[in-house]
């Protein structure tokens, strides 16, 4: 099942634009190391600013930066003070749509 078919059927709009902004930071050889790390320490649970920081070895001002871009381009979600969570949705329609990708690089 393709990504297009897949967000068609949820029908939510821009799921394509955000898979596509995760599947950017997700690639080992992306821009957004910090981002990515942030977001893989925020698959394991949803974490303070200061608990990530800990987690991955980055200043908190580093991880607030990262978190801030996160969350303005809708791939995490602010729950409170402080806490963030992954949307945890969105994280595996870029990991299936990275698998895919590379299934037809094999081809």
């Amino acid at each position: 099942m393709t990504l297009s078919r897949i967000t068609n059927q949820t029908g939510e709009l821009g799921v394509v634009h955000r898979v596509e902004l995760l599947k950017g930071i997700l690639r080992p050889r992306s821009r957004a190391p910090t981002q990515r790390a942030v977001l893989i320490s925020l698959l394991r649970g949803n974490r303070t600013s200061g608990e990530i920081a800990k987690d991955v070895g980055l200043s908190v001002n580093a991880v607030n930066i990262a978190l801030h871009h996160l969350n303005r381009r809708g791939l995490v979600r602010k729950l409170g003070r402080g806490l963030y969570e992954a949307d945890s949705t969105l994280m595996l329609l870029a990991i299936l749509s990275l698998i895919e990708e590379l299934r037809e690089k094999r081809r």
